[in-house]
């Protein structure tokens, strides 16, 4: 782990490479697979290690949300194009989504003082169930009454159609957090410090 002082205020070709990697990944089933199947590990995504990624380590916070809820929005759209159903790209739940999406950048900032592994894998554990409660929770109140009626067995099915997902999410959030910030990660985004390299080059 770096010293908790150290933040970086990251290249434009960083950036863009996090939003093509977390968008990249959430449309495969759209593009290769099928988007109805059940079979398919829905929820493995890099877009929650990339919000306590960027929250613990970019100089400007402003980027840290900016990044994961770029990507989801682009994806969004992505997917209502490329499947051909454009009500896929805005759909009842989004404020949901969207909302817990930032708070997972938000329980990152914990990192910023506190870099450790448990530190880490525990904001991934955090921020994954934070997300399977509040957007499912947003599934529950925005969606068809007849498949999750306004009951609490209702709430509480809602939950337990989306068990696979979130195990998934978990998963691959702590994966990708291992990666992200592991020696290389953070090597690789000190590489591409604007700020450091307008220095360098002074």
């Amino acid at each position: 782990m770096r010293e908790s002082s150290s933040f970086y205020q990251p290249r434009l070709g960083f950036v863009i490479a996090l939003v093509l990697l977390s968008v990249g990944i959430r449309l495969v089933p759209y593009v290769a697979a099928d988007p109805t199947s059940l079979s398919y590990l829905w929820g493995v995504t890099p877009l929650f290690a990339i919000c306590l990624f960027g929250a613990a380590y970019f100089r400007e916070q402003r980027y840290a949300y900016l990044v994961p809820l770029a990507s989801y929005f682009v994806s969004d759209l992505l997917i209502g194009v490329v499947s051909g159903h454009l009500e896929w790209a805005f759909y009842d739940n989004q404020l949901f989504v969207y909302f817990a999406v930032a708070l997972n950048v938000v329980i990152g900032f914990y990192l910023r003082s506190h870099r450790s592994w448990p530190a880490i894998f525990g904001a991934g554990i955090v921020g994954g169930l934070a997300f399977f409660l509040i957007s499912n929770f947003g599934v529950w109140v925005t969606g068809d009454r007849a498949i999750h009626p306004a009951t609490l067995d209702g709430l509480l099915n809602c939950y337990i159609l989306a068990l696979p997902f979130y195990r998934n999410l978990t998963l691959s959030t702590l994966v990708f957090s291992a990666v992200l910030f592991s020696p290389l990660g953070v090597k690789t985004l000190a590489a591409n410090d604007e700020r450091e390299l307008a220095h360098e080059r002074a």
